[in-house]
């Protein structure tokens, strides 16, 4: 689309001069014409003697919306649409306008057009629709490397009814001298429908129906024959109770205490239970649509449940659940088909509010800054694209958008900024507790609970989605061998698809995530929340650290990344692998942050000039000798603070480990008991390293061996 063919937004609908023109223009026109009956009584004369139009509801409508998109005055609409080869768009969202809309521009408004200006030629109307002739079809079908069909050639003006401007060739777009966007059903609408088929003035004002009608949110949500139903009603209120009617049909039905159904949120059950409560509230009128969140951002490692709390946030608060994806809607074909499916999404999840729109995989966008190669064009286009729709959204009472993400720092900047998803909500993998809550769950049998927590510590590390797969294992297994299900198979899967690591590496794992549990804890991180070791390594998670962090509390932030080395140097006399291997990995996290502070922080030894630091220019910037020295010296700098912190406080790190090895997962409390058995002997942590207490920042790192 140019830059002179920016879509002109409708006006709200009004009984404009064009309009009472154009209404008199189709009912000349029309082959259904009603006359005046002859007698002047009869059972039936006082209900027709009101009838004043003779044209359906469908067209009646597309007139409103139609007239309501249009500029006002006749004279600005031929200056637009009947310029030379001019090619103007008409986007009619709802689909049974399409042929409707055709109809009232060439009967009515295009006929005045004629009639006033006898000199312009006579405009080219096509649609969409499957009644369209073969040249309206050929003109429509999306083909990129092809020309515009011949009947566009001429200089003649040009108008294409489409539902979504996508829909069209990119060439049919790029030439496009006009786009108009015509209005979703609305109370004015309604109010002018009632007044012209009732055969009521114009000028007459009907304050007793518009104050009854729903609100315009709810209206554009209604199918065209819920409008045609109501329509049909003697009286306005009767036309009121049938929309209000129809309207509350839609409702979903709230489902109290569906959230209980996601098995552990932990923390983050608090704040979406505030959430659901502000959209009931909402609903009921004691809470403004501004004071509720605008957007919501679950993020955590595959398989934790965040579809599943999306759908159960829904059936809480009674609210239409519109799924969605990047690859759902790139499937569709190429850049212009994804668009429109992401359109469509969206005007969905409007139609049907109150809604919560779940952007699944929405890390898949990627990221604008980073973007690079072939790909970066249409990287910028769709999520251009994706921060329009949701900036549309935002201005729509009723529709909550909820975004779910394995990796958040892979997100553009401009997509989780406040005002589109205020906020974010992590999803942990579930503790031990909440393992056994699982297996009690998919089992649905009695069983012995202290099989279950034995199963639970074998299991630490997996996700709910690994736990639903190993019962259906398990209970497949028990089918193929012609047995009733019990725990044993459950225990064989177990055994058998669950990789569980040797005594040894269990001792090495242990001792690592400990090593950066004490570092941690003694360079000012807080006791740690929780700490696990499972069959693919373990992890220690903290509380946030300061958003505006000093040199001194970044260098911290290294020594604890390398903790685990240390500690595994310390008490095993050499470092495994574990430290390393993919992004995320302790010495990943070491390396980039050295990096950061060296280039982008301005505190190390490389002056003030800022580069930026992604992965793919990671080898390109540790190719500079001298710099690459510099961050190999800060990174042993901090181990060498790391081995001398676990060399100081070895009891407490063994106890540390001792424990892990014997639970597999330590709680914030378990470990506080550890670092501080009493207020009198608890260590001492420096203070000037203190974290500031705020919500988690998704992007900041946590230690841990493996993970």
């Amino acid at each position: 689309m140019t830059q002179s063919a920016n879509t002109i937004h409708s006006a709200k609908p009004q009984v404009s001069p064009l309009f009472q023109k154009a209404l008199q223009k189709l009912e000349s026109t029309s082959v259904d014409t009603l006359t005046a009956p002859e007698v002047t009584d009869g059972p039936l004369y006082s209900d027709w003697r009101h009838v004043s139009s003779c044209i359906d509801f469908p067209e009646l409508s597309a007139l409103v919306r139609v007239c309501a998109a249009l500029p006002r005055r006749l004279e600005d609409i031929a200056r637009i649409l009947y310029k030379p080869s001019a090619i103007t768009i008409i986007e009619a969202p709802d689909p049974d306008l399409f042929d409707n809309c055709a109809h009232v521009l060439e009967r009515g408004v295009l006929s005045l057009v004629g009639a006033e200006y006898d000199y312009v030629p006579k405009a080219r109307v096509f649609t969409e629709s499957k009644s369209s002739n073969r040249a309206s079809r050929s003109l429509l079908r999306k083909r990129r490397s092809e020309s515009l069909p011949t009947e566009l050639v001429s200089q003649r003006p040009t108008i294409v009814v489409v539902q979504n401007r996508q829909d069209l060739s990119p060439c049919l777009r790029a030439a496009a001298t006009g786009c108009f966007l015509l209005p979703s059903l609305s109370a004015g609408e309604v109010n002018i429908l009632f007044r012209v088929t009732r055969g009521i003035s114009l000028k007459a004002v009907l304050p007793d129906l518009l104050c009854k009608l729903p609100g315009d949110e709810a209206l554009a949500g209604l199918r065209a024959e819920d409008l045609y139903a109501a329509l049909r009603q003697p009286t306005s209120s009767g036309v009121s109770n049938a929309l209000w009617q129809a309207v509350n049909s839609k409702n979903v039905d709230e489902v109290d205490g569906a959230l209980d159904q996601v098995i552990g949120l932990g923390a983050a059950r608090g704040q979406l239970e505030q959430i659901a409560e502000d959209l009931l509230s909402w609903k009921s009128g004691d809470l403004d649509w501004s004071e509720l969140t605008r957007g919501l951002l679950l993020y955590g490692q595959p398989g934790v449940g965040k579809t599943l709390c999306a759908q159960k946030l829904a059936e809480q608060c009674g609210a239409h659940f519109v799924p969605a994806s990047y690859a759902e809607w790139q499937r569709h074909g190429h850049l212009g088909d994804f668009l429109a499916a992401m359109n469509k999404s969206f005007q969905e999840a409007r139609e049907n509010a109150p809604s919560i729109l779940f952007l699944d995989e929405i890390d898949a966008f990627g990221d604008r800054k980073t973007a690079a190669g072939d790909n970066a064009n249409y990287t910028r286009s769709v999520v251009n694209a994706l921060l329009e729709q949701l900036d549309g959204v935002g201005k729509h009472e009723g529709v909550l958008v909820v975004g779910a993400c394995n990796y958040p720092s892979f997100l553009d900047d401009a997509l989780v900024r406040s005002g589109r998803f205020d906020l974010k909500i992590e999803m942990p993998l579930p503790d031990k507790a909440s393992l056994v809550d699982l297996l009690k769950l998919h089992l649905s049998i009695e069983i012995d609970e202290d099989l279950l927590a034995s199963l639970a510590m074998k299991l630490v590390g997996s996700s709910g989605a690994n736990i639903a797969a190993l019962v259906r294992k398990a209970r497949a297994l028990s089918r193929q061998r012609k047995r009733v299900f019990s725990m044993k198979d459950l225990e064989n899967v177990v055994a058998t698809s669950v990789s569980s690591l040797s005594d040894k590496d269990v001792r090495r794992a242990a001792l690592h995530e400990a090593g950066h549990a004490v570092v941690g804890y003694m360079t000012g991180k807080g006791v740690p929340t929780r700490a696990r070791v499972g069959a693919k390594g373990g992890k220690v998670d903290f509380a946030a650290s300061a958003s505006l962090p000093c040199l001194d509390t970044l260098e911290s932030e290294l020594a604890t990344c390398l903790a685990g080395r240390a500690s595994e140097e310390v008490f095993l006399g050499s470092a495994s692998a574990g430290s390393g291997g993919p992004d995320g990995s302790d010495l990943a996290m070491a390396t980039e942050l050295a990096l950061k502070i060296e280039v982008s922080y301005g505190l190390g030894d490389s002056g003030l000039s800022w580069r930026p630091i992604c992965s793919e220019n990671l080898t390109e910037l540790m190719a500079d000798k001298k710099l690459s020295d510099r961050v190999e010296k800060r990174l042993q700098a901090a181990l060498d603070t790391a081995n001398s912190i676990v060399l100081e406080q070895r009891t407490i790190v063994e106890t540390l480990a001792k424990n892990l090895i014997e639970q597999r997962e330590l709680s914030g409390a378990d470990m506080k008991h550890i670092l501080q058995p009493d207020e009198a002997s608890a260590l001492s942590v420096p203070a000037r390293n203190a974290p500031l207490q705020q919500e988690a920042d998704p992007q900041i790192p946590k230690a841990g061996m493996g993970s």
